[in-house]
């Protein structure tokens, strides 16, 4: 059986996973939902926000970002039974047609149209788009407007904006380190991410493992991108490393599979082994189809 409990809701148990009916061309949709529903950190973060978030006098006034986190906190919590529970309703198992969010998705002014009903479209992209409209959201519930001038020189506490619960669940911090070779020198960088693009198109690339210990190779820079190092005061060609540095809760990677004439990908199902000796959650996003 299928379990699940969060905090305020307790126990809910249903005879199986319900899947999403298809509303034409949408499987891209019902991939990326069927990863984030039940993802148990995604899930139990977003089923136990009340039913008063983001509340404004109308709900035609909260922002897009807004209104998919709310649109998806219902219906997560129609898949996994809560919504009958609270209605002393058996547990439905039928699949569940998810138009009021993909009403919601193709709403969105600025990029809805992409995900139009009838397209075949990047599961990826789209949930790139659901990330990065709940973050917003939840910046603007926060009196932060990401989209003002120099928004992040004014935040009261550095990095404020990568509190949110999106980022709790699925961010992580890049290291970007350049090593100086006369002095031993090392300056590095931090910044943050939402998912992790891989290359898998070469053929000596034949696990996951393998495309991340290439994502994250060694080089040294060439006399073009020399650096002045700030150890030795002197102009190096550093040996340049881009590594994980803290991994998210739930890591979602992209495999960048196409190249021009054709498409690589793993040539064994066995290729996705790594990251689960590492007790991380790990979320395979590919291209609908």
């Amino acid at each position: 059986k299928h379990f699940y409990s969060t905090e305020n809701s307790g126990a809910v148990s249903t005879p199986q996973p319900r899947g999403f009916v298809n509303l034409g061309n949408t499987c891209f949709l019902n991939a990326t939902l069927q990863c984030l529903i039940y993802m148990p950190s995604f899930c139990q973060s977003i089923t136990a926000l009340p039913s008063s978030c983001y509340d404004t006098n109308g709900s035609s006034k909260k922002l897009h970002g807004q209104r998919i986190t709310v649109g998806l906190r219902s219906l997560a919590r129609m898949a996994h039974g809560i919504a009958s529970m609270e209605k002393n309703e058996p547990p439905r198992t039928k699949p569940i047609a998810p138009k009021t969010l993909h009403s919601l998705i193709t709403s969105c002014k600025t990029s809805g149209h992409r995900f139009r009903p009838g397209r075949q479209e990047d599961a990826h992209e789209l949930l790139v788009h659901l990330l990065d409209a709940m973050h917003e959201g939840e910046l603007f519930a926060a009196g932060i407007n990401p989209h003002a001038s120099g928004w992040r020189d004014r935040l009261p506490i550095p990095r404020l904006d990568e509190t949110t619960f999106v980022h709790r669940i699925f961010g992580g911090y890049f290291r970007s380190q350049l090593l100086c070779n006369k002095c031993g020198y090392k300056s590095n960088t931090y910044d943050p991410f939402l998912d992790l693009a891989l290359e898998v198109s070469k053929k000596s690339l034949d696990s996951l493992s393998s495309a991340f210990n290439e994502f994250s190779r060694k080089e040294t820079l060439d006399a073009n991108n020399r650096w002045k190092c700030s150890g030795c005061r002197k102009m190096v060609c550093p040996t340049k490393h881009l590594s994980v540095f803290r991994p998210p809760l739930s890591l979602c990677i992209q495999l960048k599979r196409f190249v021009f004439g054709g498409c690589g990908g793993f040539s064994k199902r066995g290729g996705f082994g790594y990251g689960h000796r590492h007790g991380k959650g790990l979320s395979m996003m590919g291209g609908g189809g």
